[in-house]
């Protein structure tokens, strides 16, 4: 069961993720160019389809121990299963590290000439004056990507 609105045109799926801005961070994102962001709040509308998702493949991936000794030796079984999965939003590329399984401070970073840092750091002025992206790049500058942030309170 999901949450809806407008009569089950829209899924709500609630997360416990922090994706609001502190004061320092509206400060040095509203001083550039565009338009200044007013709310410390952060949502997403995403459209079906907008994000692909393509299984693993992982080696062993079910795996039975079996203990004998445990429970006065009654014994005991225990299945491991494993998998993985790679999740990626239509119209974006990923240029942080590619070498490595990103950590959500990863997913939250930005890239400044090909270096890359938390948002707390690049907000409190530590860039040198490079370019600087998130860790994903637009492909293009549309409202189709089916993924679109809305800040409110």
């Amino acid at each position: 069961m999901f949450n809806t609105l407008f009569g089950g045109k829209f899924r709500v799926l609630q997360t416990r993720a922090n994706q609001g801005f502190t004061s320092a961070q509206f400060t040095s994102i509203n001083t550039g160019a565009g338009v200044d962001i007013a709310g410390p709040q952060t949502s997403f509308i995403v459209l079906p389809g907008a994000v692909a998702m393509e299984g693993l493949d992982v080696p062993n991936p079910t795996e039975i121990f079996r203990d004998g000794r445990a429970f006065n030796g009654g014994g005991s079984t225990d299945v491991w299963y494993r998998w993985g999965y790679v999740a990626h939003p239509g119209g974006y590329d990923w240029i942080g590290a590619s070498t490595v399984f990103p950590t959500n401070t990863d997913y939250a970073a930005c890239i400044e000439s090909g270096t890359s840092m938390d948002i707390a750091a690049a907000t409190a002025g530590l860039v040198t004056g490079g370019a600087v992206t998130g860790s994903w790049n637009r492909k293009a500058q549309s409202l189709g990507l089916g993924i679109l942030p809305v800040f409110h309170n």
